[in-house]
């Protein structure tokens, strides 16, 4: 649920970032104050943050998928693509029309992980550690998160 959703990023920001608050999750979407989709999100935050610079972080795998999402032209318009090359990749092309950064290594020892994996890794009873900060982990087992059954 995104409820769960919305805790386990605020406990992952709070995890890296700490006090700094440049770097903040939103409950707008969970409150119902938003949209579901990527458009909605940043229209409200355009409306709610005039002028802030809004990036959209996707890993590039994703790219190729950007003029099937809901109203791209208007993307275009509100937000920065911010492109996660993942480990092993080739160099992303980078999309018509949109301002584009591409960032070849997104942090220090990278781990070559997807939202799929982890939640299989839960689901089997594996460890996350290392892949998630503790508090998100820790999260997952206190509630219950991805577990069969």
């Amino acid at each position: 649920p995104a409820v769960h959703r919305l805790a386990m990023a605020k406990l992952a920001v709070e995890s890296r970032f700490g006090a700094d608050r440049r770097v903040t999750v939103s409950d707008a979407q969970v409150a119902g104050r938003a949209g579901y989709a990527t458009v909605d999100l940043l229209s409200y935050f355009k409306k709610e943050l005039p002028s802030a610079e809004l990036l959209v972080v996707i890993g590039a795998e994703l790219v190729p998928e950007l003029p099937s999402w809901r109203e791209p032209e208007t993307l275009k318009k509100l937000a920065h693509l911010l492109i996660v090359r993942r480990p092993g990749a080739a160099e992303p092309t980078s999309p018509a029309g949109w301002k584009v950064t591409t960032l070849l290594q997104p942090y220090s020892g990278e781990v070559e992980v997807s939202s799929t994996e982890l939640r299989r890794r839960v689901a089997a009873g594996e460890s996350l550690q290392g892949l998630v900060p503790d508090a998100v982990s820790e999260y997952c087992s206190q509630k219950g998160l991805y577990r069969r059954g």
